[in-house]
């Protein structure tokens, strides 16, 4: 499965970061490359050619029945490996520019509507939603809407920043921001650590037995459970308390990831979790 984002006014031959994925029965894409591969839009026309090497963060070895696995080598990255080629460039004509902002929020519209209007004029800009300013382009720019365009991309707004928490599970990254906190509430982490292992052995019949030898393994399975101890987590108001709250309890990234889903559906996480 191959996939990139298009971004806006993107003109052929531009390049995009592609994510490659396997659906099939492959274990690791580890040194493979992408062939060529046509990416559509919903549209069904073709908007970019992908391939090159794949840039996996994980990897996958086994020997003699045993297996190692790090993060998710089924999965990976082609930097720049996307070459555009079909135009997707908005109109600007018209006398009405509308703006999307990247992170919907009613502050940070209102903010720049604002900002706007103290610059060219009252009635400028009118901030229709979270997501969207329309801009009514003046008499005598509207030959040339990029030169109006231009003084609001000069600007400088505060956006206003909403509390998120950024986990990629392929690698165990999280990443948290300023303005996340947690309400008080009791954490039982344990792990269960399950190692199967096999051992050859050979069957080796007497000399006159008329037999034949036979080469067989047995398996053995031993299962270990690791007490988590119950934690209580204080209200905390700021990340570094977050952090050392959850370092408590010893966990690693990727139990990280697990105990930050369970804060979340509980309703202890005040933040948006976003899982890539």
């Amino acid at each position: 499965m191959v996939t990139a984002k298009l971004p806006t006014f993107a003109r052929p031959g531009a390049k995009l970061d592609v994510h490659v994925a396997s659906m099939g029965n492959a274990t690791s894409l580890l040194g493979g490359v992408l062939l060529v591969t046509p990416l559509t839009g919903p549209d069904g026309q073709v908007y970019a050619l992908a391939q090159g090497p794949v840039q996996v963060g994980g990897f996958d070895v086994s020997a003699a029945g045993s297996r190692f696995q790090k993060n998710q080598p089924t999965s990976g990255l082609v930097p720049g490996g996307g070459t555009v080629e079909r135009a997707v460039t908005p109109r600007l004509d018209g006398g009405v520019v509308l703006l999307g902002l990247r992170s919907p929020d009613f502050t940070t519209a209102s903010r720049i509507a604002q900002s706007i209007n103290a610059a060219l004029g009252e009635g400028t800009a009118t901030p229709l939603d979270p997501a969207a300013v329309e801009l009514k382009v003046p008499e005598a720019q509207k030959a040339n809407p990029m030169a109006m365009l231009t003084q609001i991309e000069a600007l400088e707004v505060e956006a206003d920043q909403r509390a998120r928490v950024v986990v990629s599970e392929r690698t165990g990254t999280v990443v948290a921001g300023e303005r996340v906190r947690i309400r008080p509430v009791a954490i039982a982490h344990g792990g269960l650590t399950i190692a199967v292992s096999q051992t050859p052995f050979v069957s080796q019949p007497n000399a006159f037995a008329q037999g034949r030898t036979v080469q067989g393994n047995v398996a053995s399975v031993e299962a270990k459970e690791k007490a988590g101890p119950v934690v209580g987590l204080p209200a905390t108001s700021t990340v570094e308390e977050l952090v050392k709250a959850l370092n408590l309890l010893g966990v690693t990234p990727i139990d990280l990831v697990a105990i930050l889903q369970a804060l979340k559906a509980q309703g202890a996480l005040d933040a948006d979790l976003e899982v890539l």
